[in-house]
């Protein structure tokens, strides 16, 4: 008997159902190599606290800043600016005399006031008078010729002066000690906080500082040269240097 001979039909169905078979094999052994591929976790980051310390050392000032200047109303605006411009004048040859250096004096403004009159309705009617005022920021390095400078301005023709503030022109030592200071008070801050957590600080993930000698003012008002004649009894007292820090550390359990 001769051997049957597939027909050409059953050859192509065979052939479709082994590629069928081969291609769910190769995606199965590729589904079976990706879950076998291990994966990376994507890490969120652990705990973290954040506490802002707090450090300040108190030193005695090596200079004072004080605002000083003229304030003239008169009926014409060329007599107030001459007033004005001639008060000035001595008042800066009253604070070289007290050895004020020129890079110690800068003015502070200067402004044109129109006065005006008012009607009975409440409107501008005219103008009535011109005030002029020039003011100058003076840095007086000689602690203890702060008084005396304040008198001869005084006599010189001032009759504005205020924000007298002492401070410390040099305050790098005093930083540094206030630095370690607020270092160290972030960190019992922080510390009692994780313990009350049930946790323990880990590594310094950030640390910034906010630095500032803070000026001790002293308000004087411009009431007038006549209302300050009797000699300026000054004291400067200490400045406090602070330095502020915020630190972030990382908590371990």
């Amino acid at each position: 008997m001769r051997p049957r001979i597939p027909s050409f039909g059953n050859v192509r169905v065979a052939a479709i159902l082994g590629a069928f078979v081969l291609s769910t094999l190769l995606a199965t052994g590729s589904a079976i190599a990706q879950d076998a591929t291990p994966t990376v976790p994507t890490s969120a980051g652990g705990p973290t606290i954040t506490v802002v310390g707090h450090g300040a050392v108190m030193v005695p000032p090596d200079a004072a800043s004080v605002t000083a200047g003229v304030t003239i109303t008169e009926d014409t605006l060329s007599v107030a600016q001459s007033t004005a411009n001639e008060t000035m004048t001595a008042i800066l040859a009253a604070l070289e005399a007290q050895g004020i250096e020129s890079q110690d004096i800068q003015t502070a403004g200067y402004y044109v006031q129109v006065i005006q009159s008012w009607d009975e309705n409440g409107m501008p009617s005219g103008i009535n008078q011109f005030q002029v005022s020039n003011t100058v920021n003076v840095t007086i390095r000689d602690i203890d010729a702060v008084g005396a400078t304040l008198d001869a301005v005084v006599e010189a023709g001032a009759n504005t002066i205020y924000g007298v503030n002492f401070i410390v022109t040099d305050s790098g030592e005093a930083a540094d000690q206030a630095r370690t200071l607020a270092v160290q008070d972030a960190q019992r801050r922080a510390e009692q906080l994780a313990a009350a957590a049930g946790m323990s600080l880990g590594d310094i993930v950030s640390i910034s500082e906010t630095f500032g000698p803070n000026p001790i003012p002293v308000a004087m008002g411009g009431a007038g040269g006549a209302a300050m004649e009797s000699s300026v009894a000054i004291e400067a007292g200490s400045t406090t240097v602070s330095v502020d820090v915020q630190i972030t550390w990382e908590l371990a359990s």
